[in-house]
């Protein structure tokens, strides 16, 4: 079974919701199958929580950003 590998402009373009059942489906099956297929899965699989961690960290520090972007214009008005 060959494995189909991700660009990394394809990977940008995944939704959440796609990026999180490719991380699933790798999961599975790195569980399934023999020993150099099961690499490659996990080196994929590796690259799509690597877009998943960015992602998250991305989210995380826009939420700040925009939290103390708030605070200094409400500071600026009083």
């Amino acid at each position: 079974m060959a494995i189909r590998t991700i660009s990394e402009d394809d990977l940008r373009e995944l939704s959440d919701d796609q990026l999180s059942r490719q991380i699933e489906t790798m999961r599975r099956l790195a569980r399934k199958r023999d020993s150099d297929f099961t690499r490659k899965v996990q080196t994929e699989l590796c690259y799509l929580q690597r877009e998943m961690g960015w992602r998250h960290s991305r989210r995380e520090t826009h939420k700040v950003y925009m939290r103390n972007l708030k605070r200094n214009q409400y500071q600026q008005h009083n």
